[in-house]
């Protein structure tokens, strides 16, 4: 997985895609209060997404698999 910040609270994740994933699903927590992360209720159909947190899940059907490795967005330049 890849992040890229677009804006000081946005950012583009990447990620390589499995050959029997379905979908995938972000998962997205807040890293100031340490909250426990969510999983968004959107399934991503391609291997991008613009999101404010960092874990993704393959999903197929009612099969899902765990989560990636969570990664923090670097600061956009002058922020």
């Amino acid at each position: 997985m890849s992040v890229v910040s677009t804006d000081p609270t946005t950012v583009q994740l990447s990620w390589s895609g499995s050959s029997v994933a379905a979908g995938y699903r972000v998962w997205v927590r807040n890293v100031n209060n340490g909250s426990q992360a969510t999983a968004d209720e959107n399934i991503i159909r391609g291997t991008t997404n613009g999101i404010t947190y960092l874990c993704v899940t393959a999903v197929n059907g009612t099969a899902e698999s765990g989560k990636s490795n969570c990664v923090l967005a670097p600061r956009p330049a002058g922020s």
